[in-house]
């Protein structure tokens, strides 16, 4: 199971998934990584940080999953 936007693989969406991927995205060279990729447009990018903060802020209710 794909749990999306789970930087850190430990089965839970949390603030430290939030930091690697702002770190992941500020990277200048990196592969692309399904999991992080929130919106599902197959690409990572601040459109996935930017729905990753509103679902830890309870904007949003639910991330996708597989």
């Amino acid at each position: 199971v794909i749990v999306y936007g789970d930087y850190n693989n430990d089965g839970n969406v949390d603030a430290l998934d939030f930091a690697g991927l702002k770190k992941y995205i500020m990277a200048a060279d990196h592969a692309y990584v399904k999991n992080l990729d929130v919106n599902l447009d197959n690409e990572v990018n601040s459109t996935d940080l930017a729905i990753l903060k509103k679902y830890l802020l309870g904007m949003v209710s639910k991330l996708p999953s597989n």
